[in-house]
């Protein structure tokens, strides 16, 4: 019988151990395969471990800031989120698998890494240009764009984990070792990277600067990495393939790749259901998506550090069992959390009730309330990608490419579960149904698993069996989180409560609407007479009296400025704001709204939005303004932007420089931007730096204060603003503007008109030497969430009192500068603006003394609470010629009552 000799190469596999012998040792013993390693290898080890962590977490910051840079103009719908996040994990998948192919075996691991590394920092610095370069009208054609630009760089990302584990794992009993610690280190440094970001390198240096520094410890890791390789790691060869009987059927691999397909697309609809549960806990500001993310990363990587571990100090390869058993116990924990969620909002009161302050323990607090929700599953989770790749039992020679397949299965699971959650499942089937789905998935591939171990045992079939059906059918159920309410936009006032008090605050609303929609969770609560729109926990519109004050305003105050045709309105609400604009002659109005649940809650508004949905002139588009107005060519005479508070991520995106440029590029030669925002919760510098935004792209602008000092409103044009008298008056007398406005207590022109604060040298004043809000600095979206529980109303207007407008060159039609005066002092001081109405009314006598202007004086010193100065003022008046008799009888009988 003829033998083959040893160095025959039979199809392609080397049997050539002789010849790579002593290489092979030197290059193990160097990294730490064999016993005894060298205080080289050591060093190796570290510099491999601590580049991995470090290109982690540079990774994350990529995704981070080219997410945000394609949404700005994409648009940050839930399809357009989970489209971006899906092609990110998709390219990674390709690199995984490319990573697996024969030619990279060939290619020395350590070089490789670092030069992806290298490649990868230089290429990000090119990136912003890039995706610049890919705008266009299409969003279709600019996100396949976009994703071709992004995929060398995500190409290497995917790479990294196969090749490092090529080179810390050649003896096949140390894979799932080696793959445990480095997807540990690089998780972790995942970790670190948004915190990093967002804490510190986001507000020392902005969006793109971060991007650099990335850039640069890559290419400083390549550098590193390159310069010691000759030293820590001295040969490399490359790897032999053995004729090694396989242990275990071919079907192994297969369920293997299932599973951590199924596990990877689990996990990301876990992360995008948490994260919106945690947004009715806690609010969606940078920080809380941040903390979010970290703490489901952190569990990641602690369960793969503890695999690891395990797996070592047994010195075993993990088996099918112990797949089957990370994949129920993800699934078990995340059907757990579902009832823990509802109890989350007041565990998130009582815990801020026992932190010392807001600004030293929120962040803490907002860390321990995530890592209770999802610490169990996500360590489940990252325990499974080294459990798999010890069961795999790669040879040597194998390692690379079964560690890539496996790797590749899990990201395009990942990428996969992205775009199902945020574009499918959240928004039709909810946040519950969402994760239960997930479980059941999850269950089910650990059925596949367990049915396919020739020893398991019946019962376990049976139980996973029976939880494939119960995950679905029956759902946890809890009164907070189906109600919809958050308890942190009034955290200040929830604190005084004990959970008794909490359970009645629940119990007192009734729940008329509630749905998870695709970017927001939707409810609306009536509690007597008043019904309030709740976005993520947050009341966003209502019909009480201050927010009808704001919703109507933004309509009629521009409308009033100037007559229309056409109108946009960013931010649809209760519907209350766009019906007011359609009371008047406009010949169309597009309403922008990017959650379509907003739309169906706004029907139980009804009653005082005038039912906008109805009228024909309105066009409703669904989708992100921002976006849709930067593809649309329209010219409005007045857009209106109400969206919610600027701490908010996403919405930060429309309270920019480039958006207020966005808006002046699409508004008529004469037209006038409305633009809403608030003061409380808001500190001083804030405040400044919006007023300086706004200014920065309007040359002209006036703001108005509305009573009460919690909201803003501000009008924006290039040519100068004017309100007409007689118009004014005109409006006011039509009986649907006349109820309208009597129902937010303006009657006269100058009842609005004394909301005036600032206008154009004002503005100018108050935001002297302020800094702009623009998308690459985020300095509102960093700013405001620290100062959400502060209450700064008081000083903020104080300091735009300090610079008071000259409203008479505002007005026309209008009468003497003492008739101004007046008007103006008659409207502040039924506004209960007393000193301000002081003021007024000694400039109006000083021009002109009247009775009618005397007998106001003694009216508002009487209400200052100076009697003696009043009777004086008023028996003046009555010293004064003019005064019809009936008035002069009320003063006496005035005067009278005060003697009383």
């Amino acid at each position: 019988m003829k033998t083959a000799s040893p160095d025959v190469d039979h199809g392609g596999i080397a049997v050539t151990e002789r010849r790579a012998s002593l290489s092979r040792v030197l290059y193990t013993a160097t990294l730490g395969n064999e016993p005894k390693t060298t205080s080289a290898g050591v060093i190796g080890r570290v510099i491999l471990f601590s580049s991995f962590l470090l290109t982690g977490g540079t990774s994350l910051v990529y995704e981070v800031v080219w997410t945000r840079l394609l949404l700005l103009s994409l648009g940050a719908t839930a399809v357009a989120v989970g489209a971006v996040l899906g092609a990110f994990m998709g390219g990674m998948a390709l690199g995984s698998f490319l990573a697996g192919k024969r030619f990279a075996a060939r290619i020395e691991p350590v070089l490789a890494y670092a030069l992806i590394e290298g490649w990868t920092g230089l290429y990000g610095l090119a990136t912003p240009g890039l995706l610049k370069m890919t705008e266009g009208p299409s969003s279709a054609i600019q996100f396949c764009a976009a994703v071709a630009l992004l995929l060398p760089a995500t190409i290497g990302m995917g790479a990294s984990l196969p090749i490092l584990t090529r080179a810390l794992a050649r003896d096949s009993s140390r894979v799932a070792v080696a793959v445990g610690r480095l997807y540990a280190a690089n998780t972790a440094g995942a970790v670190l990277g948004p915190i990093v970001a967002v804490f510190w390198l986001f507000p020392a240096h902005g969006l793109l600067r971060t991007l650099h520094v990335a850039s640069a410890i890559d290419i400083a890791v390549c550098l590193v990495v390159i310069a010691a390789r000759r030293r820590m790691f001295p040969i490399w060869t490359p790897p032999i393939r053995e004729r090694v009987a396989a242990d275990h059927p071919p079907a192994r691999d297969g369920l293997l790749l299932l599973s951590l397909a199924v596990s990877g697309a689990a996990a990301m609809v876990y992360e995008v259901a948490w994260t919106r549960t945690l947004s009715l806990v806690f609010a969606s500001s940078v920080y809380g998506v941040t903390l979010m993310l970290s703490t489901y990363l952190a569990g990641l990587a602690s369960g793969s550090a503890l695999a690891s571990y395990i797996l070592r100090r047994h010195a075993r390869p993990a088996s099918l069992h112990a797949i089957a058993w990370l994949l129920t116990g993800a699934a078990a924990g995340s059907y757990l959390s579902l009832p823990l969620a509802d109890r989350l909002p007041s565990l998130f009161v009582f815990l801020c009730q026992a932190s010392p302050s807001h600004a030293a323990g929120l962040f803490p607090i907002q860390i321990l309330v995530a890592a209770m929700l999802m610490l169990p599953s996500a360590m489940c989770l990252g325990a499974l990608l080294p459990a798999a790749a010890g069961a795999a039992a790669p040879i040597p020679g194998e390692v690379g490419r079964k560690i890539a397949r496996l790797y590749a299965a899990n990201l395009i699971g990942s990428a996969a579960g992205a775009v199902l959650a945020a574009a499918v499942l959240l928004g039709n089937c909810g946040i519950s149904l969402s994760v239960r789905l997930a479980s059941s998935s999850a269950l089910a591939a650990a059925l596949v698993v367990t049915l396919k171990t020739r020893d398991a045992p019946l019962w376990r079939c049976v139980v996973l069996a029976a939880g494939v059906v119960l995950t679905l059918a029956i759902p946890p159920s809890g009164a907070t989180m189906a109600k919809g309410i958050g308890f942190y936009a009034g955290l200040p006032a929830y604190e005084k409560y004990d959970s008794a008090e909490i359970r009645r605050h629940i119990d007192s609303h009734r729940l008329l609407f509630y749905r998870d929609g695709s970017t927001a969770t939707v409810a609306v609560h009536e509690v007597g007479e008043y019904r309030m729109l709740m976005i993520n926990g947050k009341t966003d519109a209502s019909n009480g009296p201050g927010d009808m004050q704001t919703q109507l305003l933004l309509a009629h105050l521009p409308l009033m400025a100037r007559d229309a045709r056409r109108v946009a309105v960013v931010g649809w609400g209760s519907g209350v704001t766009a019906g007011a604009v359609l009371s008047y002659p406009v010949e169309r109005v597009d309403a922008f709204e990017i959650e379509p649940a907003v739309v169906a809650a706004s029907a139980f508004f009804d009653r005082v939005n005038g039912k906008p949905l109805d009228d024909p002139r309105l066009r409703l588009i669904l989708g992100d303004a921002r976006s849709r107005l930067r593809r649309s060519d329209a010219e409005y005479d007045i857009i209106i932007s109400e969206p919610s508070n600027p701490w908010i991520t996403g919405v930060a995106n429309l309270f920019t420089h480039e958006y207020f440029d966005l808006t002046a590029s699409r508004l008529a030669r004469d037209g006038i931007i409305c633009q809403w925002f608030h003061l409380y919760g808001m500190s001083e510098d804030a405040a400044r730096s919006l007023v300086a935004t706004f200014c920065s792209v309007f040359p002209e602008r006036l703001l108005f204060k509305l009573p009460g000092g919690r909201d803003v409103l501000m009008l924006g044009s290039r040519r100068p603003l004017r309100f007409s008298l007689p118009k004014m008056r005109r409006i006011l007398e039509q009986d649907g503007h006349r109820r309208s406005l009597a129902s937010v207590k303006i009657h006269y022109p100058f009842d609005l008109l004394v909301a005036l604060a600032l206008d154009t040298r004002g503005c100018d004043s108050f935001s002297r030497a302020a800094r702009f809000n623009t998308d690459d600095n985020m300095l509102i979206e960093l700013s405001a969430p620290r100062t959400l529980y502060v209450n700064k109303i008081q000083e903020i207007g104080l300091a735009l009192s300090r610079h008071p407008p000259a409203l008479i060159e505002h007005v026309t039609g209008h009468g003497s500068p003492a008739e101004v005066a007046y008007e103006q002092a008659a409207s502040l001081f039924t506004a209960g603006e007393h000193e301000a109405a002081l003021v007024a009314c000694r400039r109006a006598l000083a021009l002109e003394p009247t009775f009618e202007t005397q007998k106001l004086l003694g009216q508002i010193l009487e209400g200052l609470g100076r009697d003696d100065e009043a009777r004086q003022a008023l028996f003046v008046a009555l010293s004064l010629p003019d005064g019809d008799a009936e008035e002069r009888s009320f003063v006496r009988a005035f005067l009278r009552s005060m003697e009383r």
